[in-house]
This record gives structure tokens, C-alpha cells and sequence, in this order.
């Protein structure tokens, strides 16, 4: 097994990706932790505005904001799956900044059960947070991207279970199917108005949400093991992927499904 951080700063820091989203507004969903969290951090450095939005107030991740560029982020609250909660995130958003320019939906659930271990109640808040969130936060976001007039992005954090199966994640790797399929329809629906769509396909990564799955050594191992790095993602790979795809440096990517696994999507 390699070790997850050989491809990270020495210090363990993340990257300095220098101005990429100088200018722009980036509102992020699940931005309390995880890969949430450092997609909003990573985003702040890189120059931009950030709104965070989630469950609970994300309030750890403003501190660090705060600490580390003296930006000011806006902290948002609420039911993704709530149609009002969404437009009421993306109205804050453009209110506190005047615009918004890149939404990206992190904000999921993980049930993991097999068929016969998963309940109506967890598959239908599962599809509710995970596809019809997407659908309402990118409705939303995209309305005032038209108003606004001069395009836009949307990144969709999905997962390599999008594309292909694994025992006991059959509502989970469900809802990620969706979420492509819904990411390639909105790419072409709003294209002509200079509105990018692209899904994020994270492999394992070091999650509070994955960290059952990767406590157990073997486990673990054979984690590493399905991919060709033979590494696990931090969550800062998964933002410095984000930010360079929500950039200009992204400007003709869309409607496509960019894996960041370790090439686990290559065997």
C-alpha cells in the first residue's frame, strides 16, 4: 500500500493554486467537512468569494478560511432537499456577493446495506439528498447564472460507484448513477447560455462519511489496491481537481464525468 499523502506537500498543506478563481462566487453544499470543506478552502485561496452552505452552520470551516486568506465567507444553513431552502441559499448568496458564478453540490448521504438491509426511509432520503438536492440547488444556481448573463459553472461531486458496481452501496452508487445522467443533460441544456456542467468522481477518500470502510488495515488495503497509484484520496486531490474545473483554465469541459480515483476507472 502506498502512502495517501505521496502525492501532497511536504508540510501536508494544500496547494498554492494561485489565482484561478480570483473574482468569482463559489457556493458549496456540505461544506462542513470533508470534501465539502476543503472545495471551499481551496476555493478561497485560489481568489474567490465563498458561500458555505449545509446541515448545520459550517463554522470550523469559515474559521479557517478567516485564518488563512482574511476572506469573510458567508455561512448558510438548511435542507438541500427542500426546493425553498435551495433558492433561499443561492438568493443569500447572490445578495451578500452580487452574482454567483460556480455552485458545486457536495452535500450527500451514505447508507451502505445490500438490498435487503436498506429501508424505503433510507433509500428515499438518500435520492432526496443526493439526486433531487442536485437538481434543486443546479435549478436555482442556473436561473440566476442566465439572469447574470456571463455564464457559469456547476460541478457535481459524484463518485467512481457512478460507473460501476460494489456490494452493499446499491442506494448509494443508485443516486451517484443519477447525478451523471443528470450532470450530461444539464451540460447540454445549459450550454447555450455559457453554463458549464461537470461531475467529480471521487475514488475512496478520507472522509468522516468513508471512514468505517477504510478503519479495517485490510480493508484498506484493498482500497489502495484498485486503483494503479495505489493511494487513497485526501479530500484537498478531490478541491484542487474542483478548482481548476470551476476556473476558466476549464473553459470548453463539460457534460463529462472526471474521475479523480487514483485510476481505479482505468483497470
Amino acid at each position: 500500500m502506498v502512502d495517501s499523502d505521496r502525492f501532497a506537500d511536504a508540510d501536508g498543506s494544500d496547494a498554492d493554486l494561485g489565482p484561478l478563481l480570483a473574482g468569482k462566487v463559489v457556493l458549496v453544499t456540505g461544506a462542513r467537512r470533508g470534501i465539502g470543506a476543503a472545495i471551499a478552502q481551496a476555493s478561497a485561496r485560489a481568489g474567490a468569494e465563498v458561500a458555505l452552505f449545509a446541515t448545520a452552520p459550517s463554522v470550523e470551516t469559515a474559521q479557517r478560511i478567516v485564518a488563512a486568506t482574511g476572506s469573510e465567507p458567508l455561512v448558510l444553513a438548511g435542507d438541500i432537499a427542500r426546493a425553498e431552502d435551495a433558492e433561499a441559499m443561492v438568493e443569500a448568496t447572490a445578495q451578500a456577493f452580487g452574482r454567483i458564478d460556480v455552485l458545486v453540490n457536495n452535500a450527500a448521504v451514505l447508507h451502505v446495506g445490500g438490498l435487503f438491509e436498506t429501508s424505503e426511509e433510507q433509500l428515499r432520503r438518500t435520492f432526496d439528498v443526493n439526486v433531487a438536492g442536485v437538481f434543486l440547488a443546479s435549478r436555482a444556481a442556473a436561473r440566476r447564472m442566465v439572469e447574470q448573463g456571463h455564464g457559469g459553472a456547476i460541478l457535481n461531486i459524484g463518485s467512481d460507484l457512478a460507473v460501476r458496481g460494489a456490494d452493499g452501496y446499491a442506494a448509494y452508487s443508485a443516486s451517484k448513477g443519477a447525478v451523471l445522467q443528470l450532470t450530461r443533460t444539464l451540460a447540454i441544456e445549459l450550454g447555450p447560455h455559457g453554463i458549464r456542467v461537470v461531475m467529480l468522481a471521487p475514488g475512496a477518500t478520507e472522509t468522516d462519511m468513508a471512514a468505517a470502510a477504510l478503519r479495517d488495515p485490510a480493508a484498506r488495503q484493498a482500497l489502495c489496491a484498485k486503483g494503479v497509484l495505489g493511494s487513497i484520496n485526501h479530500p484537498r486531490d478531490v478541491a484542487a481537481a474542483a478548482v481548476f474545473l470551476a476556473s476558466p483554465a476549464a473553459r470548453t469541459v463539460t457534460g463529462c464525468n472526471w474521475p479523480v480515483d487514483g485510476g481505479v476507472m482505468a483497470r
